[in-house]
């Protein structure tokens, strides 16, 4: 059976071809899900460290029992402070439905 495709940039039908005749554009799925991850895969690195993450993760995991009590104390402030927050933002919803 015969697989005939559409160009998507010049609109040429073209045969059982990787490559269009007419203007040379891929047409075969493979070949375009190959180009589609090429430009993908630098998307994909992860981000660099930061000076704050590393601060952050020197003091929570810092020897001295005085720092990490210290890091654990603004954390649970912190965590206290988005939680009135965020209820106070689900009253004031609330009280409009």
């Amino acid at each position: 059976m015969s697989v005939e495709r559409k160009c998507p940039k010049c609109s040429a039908w073209n045969g059982n071809s990787d490559f269009c005749t007419t203007c040379g554009e891929a047409l075969a799925p493979d070949i375009i899900e190959a180009r589609k991850q090429a430009q993908r895969e630098p998307l994909w690195k992860p981000d660099p460290v930061t000076a704050f993450d590393r601060f952050i993760y020197a003091w929570r995991h810092s020897p001295f029992f005085l720092f990490r009590w210290i890091f654990y104390v603004f954390y649970s402030v912190g965590m206290l402070f988005f939680a009135i927050a965020s209820f106070l933002a689900y009253i004031t919803i609330g009280a409009n439905g």
